[in-house]
């Protein structure tokens, strides 16, 4: 993982969980959005509980690269998870990096959303132009 990629990662976090609770109080001043918004805010929690367990993965993939040497993704989870647990158990860096954590898990969603969006436009692209 180089660091400007973690960094843009973490902004993008940050700008999610900052934006979207604002954009759903937004659209919840329309009667017609109501239900969306609530489909959203019930997303958004989602993300925000499986953006820790997804970063405990790449946490417990970059020791396994390194150190474990071993292709089990239980064992990646178990260890990133280890891992994590002891980091923030340390008073103050622990909350630091838990807060970063969610930064980064919530950046890893998004640009897992938007790329994947990017992709099947692309591909609905290239199956117009076969079809021509």
């Amino acid at each position: 993982l180089q660091g400007s990629v973690v960094a843009r990662k973490i902004g993008i976090g940050f700008l999610v969980l900052v934006l979207v609770p604002i954009l759903v109080l937004f659209s919840f001043i329309t009667i017609l959005l109501i239900p969306i918004s609530i489909i959203s805010l019930c997303l958004y929690a989602i993300c925000i509980y499986f953006a820790n367990l997804l970063v405990c993965y790449v946490i417990g993939n970059i020791l396994d690269k390194k150190i474990i040497k071993k292709e089990d993704m239980y064992i990646n989870i178990f260890c990133g998870i280890l891992v994590y647990k002891i980091i923030t158990l340390i008073p103050i860096i622990g909350s630091i990096f838990n807060c970063l954590v969610l930064f980064y898990g919530l950046g890893i969603i998004y640009d897992f959303i938007v790329t994947k969006e990017k992709k099947t436009k692309i591909e609905k692209k290239n199956k117009a132009k076969k079809r021509k």
